[in-house]
Protein backbone atom coordinates (compact mmCIF):
# COMPACT_ATOMS: atom_id res chain seq x y z
CA UNK A 1 0.00 0.00 0.00
CA UNK A 2 1.01 3.26 -0.92
CA UNK A 3 1.14 6.70 1.14
CA UNK A 4 0.41 9.34 -1.43
CA UNK A 5 -0.08 13.25 -0.83
CA UNK A 6 -2.86 14.62 -2.67
CA UNK A 7 -1.16 18.52 -3.69
CA UNK A 8 -3.68 21.07 -4.37
CA UNK A 9 -2.22 24.83 -4.93
CA UNK A 10 -5.26 27.28 -4.96
CA UNK A 11 -5.57 30.84 -5.09
CA UNK A 12 -8.82 33.26 -5.04
CA UNK A 13 -10.83 29.89 -6.22
CA UNK A 14 -12.54 28.75 -2.87
CA UNK A 15 -15.42 27.42 -5.10
CA UNK A 16 -13.52 25.45 -7.60
CA UNK A 17 -11.53 24.33 -4.63
CA UNK A 18 -14.42 22.63 -2.92
CA UNK A 19 -15.10 21.06 -5.83
CA UNK A 20 -11.70 19.92 -6.73
CA UNK A 21 -11.95 18.85 -2.87
CA UNK A 22 -15.20 16.93 -2.98
CA UNK A 23 -13.93 15.01 -6.07
CA UNK A 24 -10.81 13.58 -4.53
CA UNK A 25 -13.06 12.94 -0.94
CA UNK A 26 -14.76 9.88 -3.39
CA UNK A 27 -11.75 8.36 -4.72
CA UNK A 28 -11.99 4.44 -5.01
CA UNK A 29 -9.03 3.52 -3.36
CA UNK A 30 -7.24 1.84 -0.35
CA UNK A 31 -4.25 3.04 -0.13
CA UNK A 32 -2.79 5.74 2.48
CA UNK A 33 -3.73 9.20 1.17
CA UNK A 34 -3.37 12.38 2.84
CA UNK A 35 -4.10 15.77 1.39
CA UNK A 36 -2.64 18.94 1.38
CA UNK A 37 -3.69 22.48 -0.03
CA UNK A 38 -1.07 25.72 -0.36
CA UNK A 39 -3.75 28.79 -0.06
CA UNK A 40 -1.25 31.12 -1.92
CA UNK A 41 -3.09 33.85 -0.67
CA UNK A 42 -2.18 35.51 2.01
CA UNK A 43 -4.72 38.58 2.66
CA UNK A 44 -7.94 36.78 2.35
CA UNK A 45 -6.78 32.86 2.70
CA UNK A 46 -10.38 31.63 1.27
CA UNK A 47 -8.74 28.29 0.18
CA UNK A 48 -8.10 27.97 3.92
CA UNK A 49 -11.26 28.92 4.85
CA UNK A 50 -13.06 26.05 2.64
CA UNK A 51 -10.48 23.69 3.91
CA UNK A 52 -11.56 24.30 7.97
CA UNK A 53 -15.31 23.86 6.50
CA UNK A 54 -14.49 20.49 5.09
CA UNK A 55 -12.48 19.41 8.41
CA UNK A 56 -15.54 20.05 9.95
CA UNK A 57 -17.62 18.69 8.31
CA UNK A 58 -15.68 15.18 8.89
CA UNK A 59 -13.50 14.48 5.56
CA UNK A 60 -13.02 11.44 4.61
CA UNK A 61 -9.04 12.38 4.46
CA UNK A 62 -6.43 13.91 6.61
CA UNK A 63 -6.55 17.12 5.35
CA UNK A 64 -4.68 20.19 5.94
CA UNK A 65 -3.73 23.80 4.67
CA UNK A 66 -0.72 25.45 5.16
CA UNK A 67 -0.82 29.90 3.55
CA UNK A 68 1.90 30.70 1.05
CA UNK A 69 2.69 34.17 1.74
CA UNK A 70 4.84 35.28 -1.33
CA UNK A 71 2.88 34.77 -4.60
CA UNK A 72 3.50 32.44 -7.59
CA UNK A 73 2.24 29.15 -8.61
CA UNK A 74 6.20 27.74 -8.39
CA UNK A 75 6.07 28.78 -4.34
CA UNK A 76 3.11 27.27 -3.48
CA UNK A 77 4.19 23.86 -5.45
CA UNK A 78 7.25 24.05 -3.65
CA UNK A 79 5.62 24.22 -0.28
CA UNK A 80 3.26 21.45 -1.32
CA UNK A 81 6.24 18.97 -2.01
CA UNK A 82 8.42 20.18 1.65
CA UNK A 83 5.28 18.90 3.34
CA UNK A 84 4.48 16.34 1.34
CA UNK A 85 8.07 14.85 2.21
CA UNK A 86 8.67 15.88 5.34
CA UNK A 87 11.27 19.15 6.05
CA UNK A 88 12.49 20.81 3.14
CA UNK A 89 15.13 18.07 1.68
CA UNK A 90 13.79 15.05 3.84
CA UNK A 91 13.31 13.27 0.89
CA UNK A 92 16.91 13.19 0.32
CA UNK A 93 18.16 11.71 3.22
CA UNK A 94 14.98 9.29 3.48
CA UNK A 95 12.81 11.01 6.12
CA UNK A 96 10.10 11.71 4.32
CA UNK A 97 6.25 11.24 5.07
CA UNK A 98 4.78 10.71 1.76
CA UNK A 99 5.48 7.96 -0.55
CA UNK A 100 4.87 10.22 -3.80
CA UNK A 101 2.47 13.14 -4.29
CA UNK A 102 -0.35 13.43 -6.62
CA UNK A 103 -0.87 17.28 -7.80
CA UNK A 104 -4.21 18.42 -8.63
CA UNK A 105 -4.71 22.10 -9.60
CA UNK A 106 -7.80 23.57 -7.63
CA UNK A 107 -9.66 23.94 -11.23
CA UNK A 108 -9.88 20.46 -11.55
CA UNK A 109 -11.87 17.42 -10.28
CA UNK A 110 -10.80 13.77 -10.17
CA UNK A 111 -12.72 10.56 -11.57
CA UNK A 112 -12.66 7.61 -8.71
CA UNK A 113 -10.19 5.82 -10.04
CA UNK A 114 -7.88 8.33 -10.63
CA UNK A 115 -5.42 7.26 -8.10
CA UNK A 116 -5.38 3.63 -8.52
CA UNK A 117 -4.73 4.18 -12.22
CA UNK A 118 -2.21 6.36 -11.96
CA UNK A 119 -0.84 3.90 -8.90
CA UNK A 120 -0.91 1.55 -11.29
CA UNK A 121 0.95 2.64 -14.00
CA UNK A 122 3.65 3.50 -11.92
CA UNK A 123 4.19 0.08 -10.45
CA UNK A 124 4.06 -1.73 -14.10
CA UNK A 125 6.52 0.51 -15.43
CA UNK A 126 8.89 1.53 -12.63
CA UNK A 127 8.37 5.48 -13.87
CA UNK A 128 9.09 8.07 -11.96
CA UNK A 129 6.20 10.21 -13.12
CA UNK A 130 3.00 9.49 -14.53
CA UNK A 131 0.48 11.97 -16.16
CA UNK A 132 -3.31 11.86 -16.36
CA UNK A 133 -5.69 12.01 -19.22
CA UNK A 134 -6.65 15.29 -18.75
CA UNK A 135 -10.27 16.36 -19.90
CA UNK A 136 -11.73 19.72 -21.13
CA UNK A 137 -14.74 20.44 -18.85
CA UNK A 138 -15.96 23.93 -19.98
CA UNK A 139 -18.99 25.69 -17.53
CA UNK A 140 -21.34 26.72 -20.06
CA UNK A 141 -21.69 25.39 -23.52
CA UNK A 142 -18.41 26.31 -25.61
CA UNK A 143 -17.92 27.87 -29.26
CA UNK A 144 -17.54 25.41 -31.80
CA UNK A 145 -13.69 26.22 -32.56
CA UNK A 146 -12.79 25.71 -28.72
CA UNK A 147 -15.00 21.99 -28.75
CA UNK A 148 -12.30 21.48 -31.85
CA UNK A 149 -9.35 23.02 -30.88
CA UNK A 150 -6.39 21.58 -29.82
CA UNK A 151 -5.93 24.51 -27.08
CA UNK A 152 -7.98 22.57 -24.48
CA UNK A 153 -6.99 19.44 -25.00
CA UNK A 154 -3.94 18.22 -23.10
CA UNK A 155 -1.92 15.39 -24.60
CA UNK A 156 -3.21 11.59 -24.20
CA UNK A 157 -1.56 8.02 -24.67
CA UNK A 158 -0.79 4.96 -22.04
CA UNK A 159 2.33 3.52 -20.82
CA UNK A 160 6.29 5.10 -20.98
CA UNK A 161 6.36 8.41 -23.06
CA UNK A 162 9.56 10.50 -23.07
CA UNK A 163 8.66 13.15 -20.90
CA UNK A 164 5.44 15.12 -19.21
CA UNK A 165 4.98 19.01 -19.48
CA UNK A 166 2.58 19.50 -16.54
CA UNK A 167 1.85 18.80 -13.37
CA UNK A 168 -1.92 18.80 -13.57
CA UNK A 169 -3.04 15.23 -12.00
CA UNK A 170 0.71 14.02 -12.35
CA UNK A 171 1.88 11.71 -9.99
CA UNK A 172 5.65 12.08 -8.77
CA UNK A 173 7.66 9.71 -6.68
CA UNK A 174 9.73 10.55 -4.25
CA UNK A 175 12.70 8.75 -5.30
CA UNK A 176 12.18 11.75 -8.26
CA UNK A 177 12.15 14.66 -5.66
CA UNK A 178 15.15 13.44 -4.14
CA UNK A 179 17.33 13.50 -7.46
CA UNK A 180 17.17 17.27 -7.36
CA UNK A 181 18.32 20.05 -5.39
CA UNK A 182 15.94 22.82 -4.18
CA UNK A 183 14.18 24.86 -4.91
CA UNK A 184 11.93 21.87 -7.04
CA UNK A 185 10.38 24.52 -9.02
CA UNK A 186 11.99 26.98 -9.63
CA UNK A 187 10.92 30.45 -8.31
CA UNK A 188 11.41 32.56 -11.58
CA UNK A 189 8.36 30.86 -12.88
CA UNK A 190 6.11 31.32 -10.39
CA UNK A 191 3.62 34.22 -11.88
CA UNK A 192 4.47 33.10 -15.66
CA UNK A 193 3.70 29.46 -15.12
CA UNK A 194 6.12 26.62 -17.00
CA UNK A 195 7.75 25.65 -13.72
CA UNK A 196 6.29 22.35 -13.93
CA UNK A 197 7.59 21.81 -17.51
CA UNK A 198 11.12 23.36 -16.59
CA UNK A 199 11.26 21.00 -13.24
CA UNK A 200 10.61 17.76 -15.58
CA UNK A 201 13.30 18.65 -18.23
CA UNK A 202 15.83 18.45 -15.48
CA UNK A 203 14.26 15.47 -13.18
CA UNK A 204 14.60 13.85 -16.85
CA UNK A 205 18.25 15.00 -17.48
CA UNK A 206 18.90 13.51 -14.11
CA UNK A 207 17.15 10.45 -15.38
CA UNK A 208 14.02 9.84 -14.44
CA UNK A 209 10.94 8.43 -15.75
CA UNK A 210 7.94 9.00 -17.60
CA UNK A 211 4.63 7.30 -18.05
CA UNK A 212 1.11 8.29 -18.33
CA UNK A 213 -2.04 6.53 -17.59
CA UNK A 214 -4.87 6.74 -20.00
CA UNK A 215 -7.36 5.74 -17.59
CA UNK A 216 -6.19 7.79 -14.97
CA UNK A 217 -9.01 10.23 -15.91
CA UNK A 218 -8.60 14.51 -14.61
CA UNK A 219 -10.92 16.58 -15.81
CA UNK A 220 -9.98 20.67 -16.30
CA UNK A 221 -13.02 23.45 -15.77
CA UNK A 222 -12.64 26.50 -18.39
CA UNK A 223 -14.60 29.46 -16.85
CA UNK A 224 -15.96 32.28 -19.78
CA UNK A 225 -13.06 33.78 -19.37
CA UNK A 226 -10.41 31.46 -20.43
CA UNK A 227 -12.89 30.22 -23.60
CA UNK A 228 -12.19 33.34 -25.49
CA UNK A 229 -9.00 33.57 -28.31
CA UNK A 230 -7.58 35.43 -27.04
CA UNK A 231 -7.06 33.70 -24.19
CA UNK A 232 -6.05 30.58 -26.54
CA UNK A 233 -3.51 32.81 -28.55
CA UNK A 234 -2.23 34.44 -24.90
CA UNK A 235 -1.20 30.71 -23.50
CA UNK A 236 0.16 29.93 -26.64
CA UNK A 237 2.52 32.45 -26.81
CA UNK A 238 2.71 31.80 -22.86
CA UNK A 239 3.97 28.21 -23.49
CA UNK A 240 6.16 29.16 -26.45
CA UNK A 241 7.86 31.87 -24.50
CA UNK A 242 8.43 29.22 -21.38
CA UNK A 243 10.15 26.44 -23.63
CA UNK A 244 12.78 29.02 -24.82
CA UNK A 245 13.16 30.04 -21.44
CA UNK A 246 14.04 26.24 -20.50
CA UNK A 247 16.24 25.79 -23.30
CA UNK A 248 17.80 29.40 -22.25
CA UNK A 249 18.30 28.37 -18.88
CA UNK A 250 19.98 24.79 -19.45
CA UNK A 251 21.74 24.82 -22.76
CA UNK A 252 22.41 28.31 -24.02
CA UNK A 253 21.59 30.72 -26.67
CA UNK A 254 23.33 28.71 -29.23
CA UNK A 255 21.06 25.74 -28.52
CA UNK A 256 17.94 27.58 -27.89
CA UNK A 257 18.80 29.63 -31.57
CA UNK A 258 19.11 26.43 -33.30
CA UNK A 259 16.71 24.49 -32.09
CA UNK A 260 13.69 27.16 -32.00
CA UNK A 261 14.55 29.50 -34.90
CA UNK A 262 13.81 27.04 -37.60
CA UNK A 263 10.45 26.75 -35.51
CA UNK A 264 10.15 30.32 -35.83
CA UNK A 265 10.40 30.95 -39.65
CA UNK A 266 8.22 27.98 -40.27
CA UNK A 267 5.01 28.85 -38.36
CA UNK A 268 5.64 32.46 -39.78
CA UNK A 269 4.36 30.53 -42.88
CA UNK A 270 1.67 30.17 -41.19
CA UNK A 271 0.47 34.44 -40.60
CA UNK A 272 -2.07 34.59 -43.56
CA UNK A 273 -4.47 32.34 -41.83
CA UNK A 274 -4.46 35.26 -39.24
CA UNK A 275 -7.03 36.85 -41.92
CA UNK A 276 -9.10 34.24 -42.41
CA UNK A 277 -9.71 33.99 -38.79
CA UNK A 278 -11.68 37.09 -39.34
CA UNK A 279 -14.49 35.46 -41.54
CA UNK A 280 -15.11 32.45 -39.27
CA UNK A 281 -13.13 30.34 -36.75
CA UNK A 282 -12.70 26.56 -36.70
CA UNK A 283 -10.71 24.44 -34.12
CA UNK A 284 -7.94 23.74 -37.06
CA UNK A 285 -7.80 27.71 -37.51
CA UNK A 286 -7.10 28.48 -34.14
CA UNK A 287 -4.47 26.05 -33.60
CA UNK A 288 -3.10 27.48 -36.53
CA UNK A 289 -3.03 30.42 -34.84
CA UNK A 290 -1.68 29.17 -31.72
CA UNK A 291 1.17 27.67 -33.67
CA UNK A 292 2.32 31.59 -34.72
CA UNK A 293 1.61 32.73 -31.17
CA UNK A 294 4.01 30.01 -29.58
CA UNK A 295 6.39 31.26 -32.49
CA UNK A 296 5.64 35.27 -31.16
CA UNK A 297 6.66 33.60 -27.29
CA UNK A 298 9.88 31.74 -28.20
CA UNK A 299 11.01 35.47 -30.42
CA UNK A 300 9.98 37.17 -26.92
CA UNK A 301 11.62 34.79 -24.72
CA UNK A 302 15.14 35.14 -27.21
CA UNK A 303 14.43 39.48 -26.36
CA UNK A 304 14.01 38.30 -22.50
CA UNK A 305 10.13 39.57 -22.70
CA UNK A 306 7.99 37.99 -19.65
CA UNK A 307 4.46 37.07 -19.77
CA UNK A 308 3.11 36.51 -16.27
CA UNK A 309 -0.04 34.51 -16.91
CA UNK A 310 -0.63 33.71 -13.21
CA UNK A 311 -1.05 37.33 -12.42
CA UNK A 312 -4.60 36.96 -12.92
CA UNK A 313 -6.93 34.48 -11.54
CA UNK A 314 -9.74 33.30 -13.24
CA UNK A 315 -12.99 31.77 -11.93
CA UNK A 316 -13.72 31.33 -8.57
Amino acid sequence: MARVCIAIATCKRPHMLARALSSVEKLATAHDVFVVVADNDAEARAGAAVVADMRRGGYRFPLAAIVVAERGISQARNALVAEAFGAAGGAADGAGKADAIAFVDDDQWVEPGWLDALLAMQQATGADVVGSDVRPEFEFPPPAWAARSGAYRDRDGHGPVAIIYGTNGTLVSARAVARLALPWFDPAFGLTGGGDSELFHRLRDAGASFARAGDAVIHEVYPPSRVTLRWALQRAFRIGLSDTRIVLAHQGLGRALRRHVPLIFGAVALAPLLLLARTGRTGAQVDALCTVARACGKVAALSGYRFKEYAVTHGR
